[in-house]
């Protein structure tokens, strides 16, 4: 069976994802970004309809709570195979990536 990661390695991935989001933001002096685009992928999992904080939050608590008791939490259990597990955190991560993606105005000569 294969061992789960450590709830600090999952933590740890995260919040390396925040930073390079955080990296990725300019601090010239540009337009405010556009408001953001509603979310309806299974990564909302308090469907507020939005991948934000929140929902990050949801997860590191369903993450650990599965580690720790076993009780999971079905919503966050992306791939259903009845663990929330490192396939789970990817999915999460990539989304959460995708999300924040910045776009590129097409700009007119």
């Amino acid at each position: 069976m294969r061992q789960p990661l450590p709830f600090i390695t999952v933590l740890s991935l995260l919040a390396a994802c925040g930073a390079a989001v955080a990296q990725s933001v300019s601090t010239a002096a540009e337009p405010p970004p556009p408001p953001p685009v509603p979310y309806f992928g299974k990564a909302d999992l308090n469907g507020d309809v939005s991948l934000d904080g929140q929902d990050l939050g949801l997860f590191v608590d369903a993450w650990r709570e599965f580690h720790e008791t076993q009780a999971l939490t079905t919503a966050a259990d992306f791939d259903e195979s009845g663990a929330i597990d490192i396939l789970d955190a990817v999915f999460f991560i990539g989304e959460w990536l995708r999300v924040r993606q910045p776009t590129t105005a097409a700009t007119v000569p």
